[in-house]
C-alpha cells in the first residue's frame, strides 16, 4: 500500500496552515506543516480530489460547507484519549472539586453543571459521570448536567453510542470496565444507560463558536475539563479561548487543563491553585466583579426584583431607557453580567415596569446561573407582557435548566402559539425531542428551522440568540442530525 503525501510549496502549506487557524483553531507552525500535509492528504479523497495537491489548491479558497468542515476535522485533530486518563487528576477532582461542590450545595442550590471540552470520543465526560455517580448514587432532586463537546463530528458519536474497545481502557483498573458497561460479545463493551444519560454530546468549534450561551448551555458552569487541546491552538486564539472559559464559569469555578498547557495560561480573573502537586486554575468572583464594576456604584446581580420603586440617588440627567437597555445589552455581550445588573438595577428605580428591562434582567441572572432569581424576573416579565413570545422563550430556557421538561415545552408552545416563526422555539423543541431519540418530531421542528433560515442572509443573526447567525444554526441543526433524509 503506497502512503499518500503532499508535496505542496512551503508558501501554500503556510497559507493553509492560516485557513486551518481561522476555520478550526488549529495552530500548525513550520514543524508540523509536514503533519498539515498528511491529514489534509487523508482528507482529499473524502473530499471527492484525486489527490492531495488539488485538495490543498482547492482549500485556499473555498468557502466551506459544514459536511466539508466535518470531514476536515476529523482528519486534522488528534483524538488519542481513554478512560482515567491521567488518574492524579481524576482522584483531585473527585476529593478536593467534586466532593466539596457537591456538600455546599446539599440541601440548596442542588445544582452541577460541567463541560468536557475537546471530549474526543467521550471517555472524559463518561469517566466524569462514574464519579459523580458515586459522589451521588441518588440523585433525586439534583439537577446535574455533563456537557461534552467537540469539533469532530465523527468523535462526537462514536461518543453518543457509547461502545468501546479494550483500547480504551488501557491504563484503567478491570473492575472499571467490569463494573459500569456491558459486554457486547465482539471484544467491545457499551456503557450503562444511566451514565449514557447524564452526558450530552454537542459540537462546538472553540475557535468560532458563541459561548458563553444559554443556547449551548455554556452559561454558569461549575467546571470546565479542557485537556489536550489548547496545546493546538496559536497564543493568541488560546489567550481567547481562555477569556472565553472564564465568562462561562460561575464563582469560583474550575478550569481544568493539561499539565503541558499550564505554562502557558494566563488571564485576568483567573487565579491558580496547586492540590497534591496538580496546578488547576479557578475564577476569582472578586477580581470579576472588580472589573466589571461601573463608577457609579454596585448593585447585586442576583438581586430579586424590588416590591416597589426605589428611589433614585441624586445624578445626572439619566439616560432614556432604550439607550440602558442598550448599553447593559453591550455588557451581556462582553461577559460583564455584574456591570449589566448594575445599569438595570439603576434603570427599574426610575422605571419599575419596563418589560425590555425586566427580561434582560433575568437573562442576566440566567447567565450567571442564578436561576431562582432569573424566574421571579421572567414570571414578572410575563405578567407586564403576556404576548410577547420571546418572554415565553426566555422562560422555557429556564424551565430546562431547572430540569421542568413538561413545563419548558409548554413555554415554546406558548411562543409559537404567539409566533409559529420564532426560530429558536423550533429549534429549542426538535433539540429535546433529538435528545430523546424522537427522530420523527425533532424532524418535523428542525425541517422548519431550515425553511425559516432560507428566508435570511447567513450573516443576518437569528432573533434571541445573543449573536448566533443564521450560517451557523444551519449548520449547528446540520451536525445534529446529520442523516436524514431529505423531505
Amino acid at each position: 500500500m503506497t502512503m499518500v503525501t503532499m508535496n505542496t510549496a512551503p508558501g501554500n502549506l503556510a497559507g493553509l496552515s492560516d485557513v486551518v487557524a481561522r476555520r478550526f483553531g488549529l495552530h500548525f507552525p513550520p514543524e508540523r506543516w509536514r503533519e498539515l500535509g498528511r491529514g489534509l492528504a487523508s482528507a482529499a479523497r473524502e473530499l471527492g480530489f484525486k489527490d492531495a495537491q488539488a485538495c490543498g489548491q482547492w482549500l485556499l479558497s473555498a468557502t466551506l460547507t459544514r459536511p466539508q468542515i466535518d470531514i476536515l476535522a476529523s482528519h486534522l485533530t488528534v483524538g488519542e484519549t481513554y478512560f482515567l486518563r491521567d488518574a492524579h487528576m481524576f482522584d483531585i477532582l473527585e476529593r478536593h472539586i467534586l466532593a466539596p461542590l457537591i456538600a455546599s450545595r446539599t440541601g440548596a442550590d442542588q445544582r452541577l453543571r460541567l463541560w468536557s471540552a475537546g471530549c474526543a470520543t467521550g471517555e472524559e465526560p463518561y469517566s466524569i459521570a462514574v464519579i459523580l455517580n458515586r459522589l451521588l448514587p441518588a440523585r433525586a432532586g439534583w439537577d446535574v448536567t455533563i456537557l461534552a463537546t467537540d469539533i469532530n463530528p465523527s468523535a462526537l458519536h462514536a461518543g453518543r453510542t457509547g461502545r468501546y474497545r479494550s483500547w480504551s481502557f488501557r491504563q484503567t483498573p478491570p473492575e472499571f470496565r467490569t463494573n459500569y458497561f456491558a459486554e457486547t460479545g465482539d471484544g467491545s463493551c457499551v456503557i450503562q444507560p444511566r451514565f449514557r444519560q447524564m452526558v450530552t454530546f454537542a459540537y462546538l468549534n472553540l475557535a468560532d463558536d458563541l459561548y458563553p450561551a444559554l443556547l449551548n448551555n455554556t452559561c454558569a458552569v461549575d467546571l470546565i475539563c479542557c485537556r489536550n487541546v489548547l496545546m493546538y491552538f496559536s497564543d493568541e486564539q488560546r489567550q481567547r479561548v481562555i477569556e472565553r472559559f472564564l465568562r462561562c464559569l460561575t464563582d469560583d469555578g474550575w478550569l481544568i487543563l493539561s499539565t503541558a498547557e499550564v505554562p502557558n495560561t494566563a488571564a485576568p480573573g483567573l487565579r491558580t491553585v496547586t492540590l497534591d502537586g496538580l496546578t488547576l486554575y479557578r475564577k476569582a468572583p472578586a477580581a470579576r466583579a472588580a472589573a466589571e464594576q461601573p463608577a457609579w456604584g454596585a448593585a447585586s446581580a442576583s438581586s430579586a426584583p424590588p416590591a416597589r420603586p426605589v428611589a433614585a440617588h441624586a445624578s445626572p440627567p439619566a439616560p432614556t431607557p432604550a439607550a440602558d437597555c442598550a448599553c447593559a445589552e453591550q455588557c451581556c455581550a462582553a461577559g460583564q453580567y455584574v456591570a449589566a445588573a448594575n445599569v438595570l438595577t439603576r434603570l427599574l428605580a426610575r422605571v419599575p415596569e419596563y418589560p425590555p428591562a425586566i427580561l434582560l434582567m433575568a437573562r442576566t441572572c440566567a447567565n450567571q446561573g442564578h436561576l431562582t432569581d432569573a424566574r421571579r424576573w421572567i414570571e414578572r416579565a410575563a405578567e407586564l407582557d403576556k404576548l410577547n413570545p420571546a418572554i415565553h422563550y426566555f422562560w422555557s430556557t429556564i424551565l430546562q435548566e431547572e430540569g421542568h421538561l413538561p413545563a419548558c415545552r409548554a413555554a415554546l408552545r406558548r411562543a409559537l402559539y404567539l409566533n409559529p416563526h420564532f426560530i429558536l422555539a423550533h429549534f429549542m423543541l426538535g433539540s429535546l425531542a433529538f435528545q430523546q431519540g424522537d427522530a420523527h418530531m425533532s424532524g418535523q421542528h428542525f425541517d422548519t428551522v431550515l425553511a425559516l433560515l432560507d428566508t435570511m442572509a447567513d450573516t443576518d443573526v437569528v432573533p434571541e440568540s445573543d449573536g448566533l447567525t443564521a450560517a451557523r444554526l444551519r449548520q449547528i441543526v446540520a451536525g445534529m442530525a446529520p442523516r436524514r433524509a431529505p423531505a
